[in-house]
């Protein structure tokens, strides 16, 4: 099965019109680098963009921007160019990465936290959700000070449940769960051994479930509606991805030679 047979029968990813690529660059350098293994040259980044349906004038409006702001940088190798994360892109990336790739919710505990009555709302992090004005869903207790706490137990009252997060939202969480089952069956029967056909599809696992898990509340599963499938997205992602073992950047690069 080929990667365009694979990824389309799953539907990972909207339309070309509606992608941002720039986005999707940023799954590619989250998945492929590590700290000894940084720097992707152009002409792979074009094959795995290629291979999902990109086109090279697109990749190539995205690098720009994500060197504009600071995301990538790039050097020139013979008669290419080869990209890695800035130092600011990395960080960044560091701390997405337990939210997108842990195959368990690692938010424990949280609190229900009541501030004064007109006082600022500190909702900074996303472990901290604003339910009305002056209360608050917060996964870390010492964030807040200067209001009253009380832990939060299950079951939880389905008018703070159904806050959480909007409508569009749970509808993504249903829409790729079953998009990662037909792509488990998928693979089950065609287990692809291309390294290229393996990171376009990586790519396209991790980037599905980045734009749900990134949107969400970095809070505990019994916070979330019962039409909420995030933690069931969150073990297929898992499970995929342990199908599909990250090619090396050497390895890739010594495939397209």
């Amino acid at each position: 099965m080929s990667v365009l047979e694979i990824s389309n029968h799953a539907a990972l990813l909207s339309t070309a019109q509606n992608r941002r690529v720039w986005s999707l660059l940023v799954t590619v350098f989250g998945d492929l680098t590590s700290d000894t293994d940084r720097w992707i040259s152009g002409t792979l980044l074009n094959r795995i963009t290629a291979a999902i349906g990109i086109k090279p004038e697109a990749t190539r409006v995205a690098l720009h921007r994500l060197r504009k702001e600071s995301w990538i940088e790039s050097k020139r190798s013979g008669r290419t160019s080869t990209y890695t994360l800035t130092a600011a892109g990395q960080r960044q990336t560091d701390a997405a990465r337990p939210q997108i790739y842990s195959p368990k919710n690692r938010a424990g505990q949280c609190w229900l936290v009541i501030v004064e009555p007109g006082s600022p709302v500190p909702t900074s992090g996303a472990g901290t959700l604003a339910i009305s004005a002056d209360l608050l869903i917060s996964n870390n207790q010492a964030d807040i000070t200067d209001a009253l706490s009380v832990a939060l137990c299950a079951p939880v009252p389905d008018w703070i449940r159904n806050r959480v997060c909007d409508e569009s939202l749970f509808l993504a969480t249903q829409e790729t769960f079953i998009t990662f089952k037909k792509l488990r069956t998928a693979l089950q029967n065609h287990p692809p051994t291309d390294p290229l056909e393996i990171v376009a599809l990586r790519v396209l696992i991790v980037h599905s479930w980045r734009r749900i898990i990134l949107k969400a509340p970095a809070l505990p599963a019994y916070i979330f509606p019962p039409s909420w499938a995030g933690e069931d997205c969150r073990q297929l992602s898992a499970e995929l991805l342990a199908i599909l073992p990250r090619p090396s950047l050497a390895q890739l690069e010594e495939h397209l030679r």
